[in-house]
């Protein structure tokens, strides 16, 4: 855990697990801060149990092709799709890249291979990274602030939902993602936005 303290005047606490309104860095965040090791400890090997448990063990064959089925029907994944089409600008090249970061279980890479492109994926957790691949995703095991280690280059699409408040580092990321992007490309950013009372 860190050892810098940030000053706060409100905190709640359940679980044991400390969460502050920190004066010293202006944030809402754990306290005391995980060190990058824990995070990393953390996301690839118990986020899918933990926080979000998921059965691996139910993805079989027959699995995977009724959620492809899933996956060509689902409205929201066919709405972002036509609104990267209609945005992307004009000098992206013919030839379509996509990348989604810490996407999790989610399969809208899919969609987007399904659709012709080239589609890869940043998922640290090793039984997500295993389940996308099993729908033939091209999945990298690694943490998203990895991007630029990874070498991903014109990337007409970046995606990236519900990661940004998981990243010490946040602004880096975003200036790694801009430099692994096409010229005209699209980025989607998606977080939770918290609401804080003091009840």
């Amino acid at each position: 855990m860190s050892k810098i303290y940030h000053e706060h005047d409100r905190m709640w606490e359940k679980d044991k697990i400390k969460i502050i309104d920190c004066k010293t860095c202006g944030f809402i965040h754990l306290y005391p801060i995980p060190t990058k090791n824990d995070i990393e400890e953390f996301y690839k090997l118990s986020y899918f149990s933990e926080i979000k448990p998921f059965d691996y063990g139910t993805v079989t064959e027959s699995y995977v092709e009724k959620k492809t089925e899933q996956v060509l029907q689902n409205s929201s994944y066919k709405y972002i799709y036509n609104k990267v089409i209609n945005l992307l600008h004009r000098s992206c090249s013919s030839s379509f890249r996509m990348l989604d970061i810490g996407c999790g279980n989610d399969l809208l890479a899919k969609y987007f291979q399904i659709a012709g492109w080239e589609t890869n994926v940043l998922e640290p957790n090793k039984d997500a990274a295993y389940y996308l691949s099993r729908f033939g995703i091209s999945v990298c095991e690694r943490f998203a602030e990895e991007i630029d280690e990874i070498g991903f280059k014109d990337l007409s699409f970046v995606n990236i939902q519900f990661v940004l408040e998981h990243i010490a580092d946040p602004v880096s990321l975003l200036e790694k993602v801009h430099k692994a992007m096409a010229p005209g490309g699209l980025s989607v950013f998606v977080f939770p936005m918290i609401l804080v009372t003091d009840n």
